[in-house]
């Protein structure tokens, strides 16, 4: 069985999230899993599926309405 899902990685400045997650990501096999880094806090959720769009090279709607092709293609 195939699941799929978003991690979330939060916590203090220095308190080694980059560091664990090339850790965790270094033993992940890339033709299987795609993994995305924004580092940038406080995003608007219009702003972070803009990001995660461009980051699945995806091109990025214009009008927030159209956000919905973003989330369609996280989801996949």
């Amino acid at each position: 069985m195939r699941t799929r899902g978003f991690g979330l990685l939060t916590g203090e400045v220095g308190a080694g999230k980059s560091t664990s997650l090339r850790a965790f990501t270094h033993g992940l096999e890339a033709s299987a899993h795609q993994v995305l880094y924004i580092s940038q806090s406080g995003l608007s959720p219009r702003h972070l599926y803009r990001e995660l769009c461009l980051q699945m090279g995806l091109t990025p709607p214009f009008l927030a309405a159209d956000c919905s092709q973003c989330e369609k293609g996280a989801a996949n």
